[in-house]
């Protein structure tokens, strides 16, 4: 079960991302609110740091899997991420 969630909060915190970089693109004139663009980064970093840790769960139960363990490394890349993008927008408010 823990592994279907782990994959399960790598597709939301990807699809939060694909939000990200599509609707915020100031170079085409368009861009999201700025309390709209924090949410869903912090949406975002906390679902991959769920991903994550249910990811370490999942592995200190079974053992290391290769596929798992590429799943927990792109949670950790979204959540930081998903962290550095809130950072940026966090002094406009």
């Amino acid at each position: 079960m823990s592994k279907s969630l782990t994959w399960l909060a790598l597709s939301i915190a990807l699809t939060l991302m694909i939000v990200l970089l599509i609707f915020n693109n100031v170079e085409q004139g368009r861009e999201l609110p700025l309390l709209t663009t924090l949410f869903i980064s912090e949406v975002g970093a906390f679902m991959s740091l769920f991903g994550l840790i249910k990811g370490l769960q999942e592995t200190k139960a079974n053992g290391p899997n290769p596929l798992l363990i590429a799943g927990m490394a792109a949670c950790l890349l979204l959540a930081g991420r998903f962290f550095w993008n809130g950072y940026l927008y966090w002094p406009n408010i």
